[in-house]
C-alpha cells in the first residue's frame, strides 16, 4: 500500500457535486454536520440540459490505483455445487424399519381381506363330543385326532359330518349352512360299540331262522360229515335232526322252514337212517330228498329222495309245491311240482344258455327269477350268466340284466324288487317298471349275506364285514359292532324283531339290533 497515491477527498467531492443533477425545485442540501471548519461552497443550479454521465466518466477506486488493473480483480466463475441428501447411518436403520413396518402391515391386511373375501367362504361351525378327541369325517375330508370343540370353517350349503373312535359306535348327522354370517354347532354323543355275544363255536352250513319257533337251523359240518340241528335263540339248546348225512352240496328251505330238500353225494359209506345209501342211482351221484319237519317230535320226520335229474330246487310261498330244473341226456327245462316230484309241469324250455340255471320263488308266488348256479364248482363254468323272471301272470319272461356277469336273486317281501349279483355288486330291480334299468346300490357283498327287513330295507354284511342297514332307494345306515369278537369272516346275516345273526366261518353271533340303532 505504501507505493500508491494519496486520495484527495475534497478532489473526489467536488468532482462528484459537479455531476449530480438537482431540480429547481428541491432546495440545497443542508450543510453536513463536522467538528471540523471549513466553508460551506456555493453550488451552482445546473442546467436541464447538462450531458449525462457516462461510464467513462465513472471511475472505481480501483482504477485510480496506480499498478492495478480491473482483470486483476476477474471474480471467477462459480462452479455448480451438487447437492447430495446424506443421511446418517442410524437414520438409513430406522427409515428401513419404517418401509419394513409398512410393508408388514400391508402384508396382514392383504392375509386379512383374502381371508374374507376367498377363504372364509362359509360359516364358523363347532363341533362337540361327549369324547376329548375324535376322528372327523367331513364331507368326505378326514380330520383325525381332533380334540373337542373343534372349530372349523364352512361353506353354504349342505354338509355330511361323521364323528367315530375306536370302540365307540360312528353316528353321521347331517348340517345344512344357511349363512356364513351365523354360527353352528353340532353334537355327538358317541356311546360304546356294541359286542357280538357268541352263541356257538361250530361251522353252521345252510343256515335259515324259523321265526314261529324261534329257532336257527344249520347243518353242522364234522369230519364224519353233515348234522341237521336246531338251536333254540331262547334257551340256548340244541336239538340234532338228522346225523351224518355225508356230503351235503345245496339246501332249499321252504317259507316255513318246517320242510327242505338236501342234496348230497350218494355214497356207501353213509350210515345215516334218514338219508342212506340209494343203491340204483349208484356212488357218487348227487341226489335231492324232500325232508319234512313237521313233528311234535323226532321220531315222525319223513324223507323222500327224488331222482338225480331234479336240480336246484325252491318253494312256492306255501310250501305246497316246487319249481326246479329238470335235466337229462335230452331235456332241459324249468318245470313244477308236488313237493314228492308227482304232477310235474314244464315251464320254460332251455336250449341256448350256457349255464345250469338256478331258481327262487317269489313271496307273492306269482314270479321265478331265473339265474346261474354258482355253486358246486360250478362258476367257472357258467358262461356269460344273466338274470330273468319268468311270470306266471304273463306267461313272458322278463329280462333283468344283460351284462354277463349276473347271479344269485332274492325277492323284496311283497315281491316288487329282486336283488341280485353283477360281478361282486349288489343291483337291485324295480319288477313294476320293467322298461327300467336295474340300479347299482353301490356295495359289494354276496346274496347269501343280505336279508330282507321289510319292503323297502335290508340288512347286509359287505365284503369288508361291515354291516349296514340299506334301501331300495341307495340310503345306507353303518350298524357299528366290535368286529374283533366275530372269528372268520361273514358268509351269512339272518334277523327277527330283536337280532341280528352273524354266522362267520367259525361260530354264530346274536347282535341287539336296539343297541346298534
Amino acid at each position: 500500500m505504501d507505493n500508491q497515491n494519496p486520495i484527495n477527498p475534497d478532489e473526489i467531492k467536488s468532482k462528484n457535486e459537479q455531476n449530480i443533477p438537482i431540480s429547481p425545485n428541491i432546495p440545497a442540501p443542508s450543510p453536513e454536520l463536522s467538528t471540523g471548519q471549513y466553508e460551506t461552497p456555493k453550488i451552482e443550479t445546473p442546467s436541464f440540459e447538462a450531458p449525462k454521465p457516462t461510464m467513462q466518466d465513472i471511475q472505481t477506486p480501483a482504477e485510480k490505483i496506480e499498478g492495478l488493473s480491473s482483470k486483476q480483480f476477474e471474480i471467477p466463475p462459480i462452479e455448480p455445487q451438487k447437492m447430495t441428501f446424506e443421511v446418517p447411518l442410524t437414520s438409513k436403520k430406522r427409515l428401513i424399519a419404517g418401509i419394513l413396518t409398512g410393508i408388514g402391515l400391508l402384508a396382514i391386511i392383504a392375509v386379512g381381506v383374502y381371508y374374507f373375501a376367498f377363504l372364509r367362504t362359509g360359516a364358523v361351525v363347532t363341533v362337540n363330543s361327549n369324547q376329548g378327541t375324535l376322528d372327523l369325517l367331513i364331507d368326505g375330508n378326514e380330520y383325525n385326532g381332533v380334540n373337542a370343540p373343534y372349530k372349523i370353517n364352512l361353506k353354504k350349503g349342505n354338509h355330511t359330518i361323521t364323528a367315530k373312535k375306536d370302540g365307540f359306535t360312528e353316528i353321521t348327522k347331517e348340517l345344512n349352512v344357511e349363512s356364513r354370517n351365523k354360527t353352528y354347532m353340532i353334537s355327538f354323543e358317541l356311546q360304546g360299540v356294541p359286542k357280538p355275544v357268541e352263541l356257538f363255536a361250530k361251522k353252521a352250513e345252510f343256515p335259515t331262522y324259523n321265526k314261529d319257533t324261534r329257532n336257527l337251523l344249520f347243518f353242522e359240518k364234522t369230519d364224519d360229515g353233515y348234522f341237521l340241528k336246531e338251536y333254540n335263540t331262547e334257551n340256548k339248546t340244541e336239538t340234532n335232526l338228522i346225523n351224518n348225512m355225508g356230503e351235503v352240496k345245496k339246501v332249499a328251505w321252504s317259507p316255513s322252514n318246517r320242510q327242505l330238500t338236501i342234496k348230497v353225494v350218494n355214497r356207501s359209506n353213509i350210515t345215516s337212517k334218514d338219508m342212506p345209501f340209494l343203491a340204483q342211482y349208484g356212488e357218487d351221484t348227487k341226489i335231492n330228498w324232500s325232508v319234512n319237519l313237521e313233528r311234535k317230535d323226532l321220531v315222525n320226520i319223513s324223507t323222500k329222495s327224488l331222482h338225480p335229474s331234479i336240480k336246484n330246487i325252491t318253494f312256492n310261498p306255501l310250501g305246497t309245491k316246487i319249481a326246479y330244473l329238470f335235466q337229462n341226456d335230452t331235456d332241459k327245462n324249468l318245470s313244477i311240482a308236488e313237493t314228492d316230484g308227482s304232477n310235474y309241469e314244464r315251464i320254460v324250455e332251455f336250449k341256448t344258455i350256457e349255464f345250469e340255471p338256478d331258481f327262487t320263488w317269489s313271496p307273492d308266488g306269482t314270479k321265478i327269477a331265473i339265474f346261474a348256479n354258482m355253486s358246486e364248482g360250478l362258476a367257472s363254468k357258467a358262461k356269460n350268466p344273466d338274470i330273468s323272471v319268468y311270470s306266471f301272470e304273463t306267461r313272458k319272461i322278463i329280462k333283468v340284466s344283460d351284462d354277463g356277469a349276473s347271479y344269485g336273486g332274492l325277492f323284496s317281501p311283497d315281491g316288487k324288487y329282486l336283488l341280485y349279483i353283477s360281478g361282486t355288486d349288489l343291483m337291485v330291480f324295480d319288477l313294476s317298471k320293467e322298461s327300467e334299468k336295474s340300479k347299482s346300490l353301490g356295495i359289494q357283498t354276496s346274496i347269501e349275506k343280505v336279508v330282507w327287513k321289510d319292503n323297502q330295507t335290508m340288512i347286509l354284511a359287505d365284503v369288508n364285514g361291515d354291516i349296514y342297514r340299506f334301501s331300495v332307494g341307495g340310503v345306507k345306515e353303518k350298524i357299528n359292532y366290535d368286529k374283533s369278537i366275530v372269528s372268520g369272516n361273514i358268509k351269512n346275516i339272518l334277523i327277527n324283531e330283536k337280532y341280528i345273526f352273524i354266522i362267520s366261518e367259525n361260530g354264530v353271533y346274536s347282535l341287539d339290533i336296539n343297541q346298534t340303532v
